[in-house]
């Protein structure tokens, strides 16, 4: 047995293999029909471009009358408190004068404190409630 040797062994030279004709051709017909799908996916993308942005010219006018409907929605439940809130201020003034015309403070001055009261925390919660809308609408942002 001899005696490793100390040198690696030299890595054997391929010789580059030259291209055929076949080769050169399959290369260039691979190349075209590479070339040739990627026009097709930039026309199906254009397409597909234009048939979002007909979408998008369809859904303006939609959203557009939706959120007038709801602006008018907002109005008239607006005017509807407003109203309620009139009549009711109405009805508790003509309690009160015709408490007054018969005598019957005492029961005036109650109608009146339990009225301030229910006002007072009418308020309050509407004030705590919007308060808390806020708080959770900053922590949504």
């Amino acid at each position: 047995m001899g005696a490793p040797s100390s040198k690696p062994a030299a890595p054997v030279a391929v010789p580059p293999k030259q291209l055929s004709e076949q080769t050169i051709q399959n290369l260039l017909e691979v190349q075209s029909k590479e070339l040739s799908l990627r026009s097709k996916e930039m026309d199906l993308r254009l397409r597909e471009m234009d048939n979002n942005s007909a979408h998008a010219e369809k859904i303006l006018p939609a959203q557009e009358r939706d959120r007038e409907a709801g602006r008018a929605h907002e109005r008239k439940i607006g005017l509807y408190n407003t109203v309620f809130a009139s009549l009711a201020l109405i009805a508790l003034a003509a309690v009160i004068v015709i408490g007054m015309f018969l005598n019957k403070d005492a029961l005036v001055s109650d109608i009146i404190k339990i009225v301030s009261g229910l006002v007072v925390g009418a308020f309050g919660g509407y004030g705590y409630a919007k308060v808390k809308a806020q708080e959770k609408s900053d922590e949504d942002d």
